[in-house]
């Protein structure tokens, strides 16, 4: 498991989360975002819509997989 703490620091809008939903999905490791509040399946685009992500707001990447730290770092950067 790898796990990533960051702030984001870009607006995001629903583009943004479509192309990052279809990113995660071309990984074969599990992808969790997670929030104070929440921890949703990044391969989610409705999870993914309702955890209204937002600039400045710190989340969570988390994967677990062969390809954790590529899907790691292709989250974090749809993000920052």
């Amino acid at each position: 498991m790898l796990r990533e703490e960051i702030a984001i620091n870009r607006e995001i809008s629903r583009n943004t989360i479509t192309g990052l939903v279809r990113t995660a999905n071309e990984f074969s490791s599990t992808i969790l975002v997670k929030t104070d509040d929440f921890q949703v399946n990044a391969k989610s685009l409705m999870s993914m819509i309702a955890l209204d992500l937002h600039l400045d707001m710190h989340v969570c990447i988390e994967a677990t997989g062969s390809d954790e730290k590529q899907a790691v770092e292709a989250i974090k950067s749809a993000l920052i």
